[in-house]
């Protein structure tokens, strides 16, 4: 009876050793859960970041193409009317040349 009773003191001690090493188990278990959990809103915060830059850049570059386009626009008008002034040029030494005393 005595043996029986020192065996069960020992198996109660051996049961309460392994539930401190299984709650300190789970005490590091519960502390990455809450590092996960930070890890994740952080990637989540980033991601949302990232997301809003993503977008500001591409309406930037919306932005630069219209211009672009723009400068283009500009630069054939540009072209038009240096042609115009040309002709214009031309028209009016042709109109010099013609009132001007012809030598005989």
């Amino acid at each position: 009876d005595a043996s029986y009773k020192e065996e069960m003191e020992e198996a109660v001690r051996g049961y309460i050793d392994q539930l401190r090493s299984l709650t300190e188990a789970l005490g590091r278990v519960a502390a990455q859960s809450s590092s996960l959990v930070a890890d994740t809103s952080g990637m989540e915060d980033l991601s949302r970041t990232l997301t809003g830059i993503n977008a500001i850049y591409e309406m930037q570059l919306k932005n630069v193409s219209l211009q672009m386009a723009t400068v283009e626009q500009v630069g054939e008008q540009t072209r038009r009317l240096a042609d115009q002034i040309q002709e214009l040029n031309a028209m009016y030494a042709r109109m010099l040349a013609a009132m001007a005393p012809q030598k005989a």
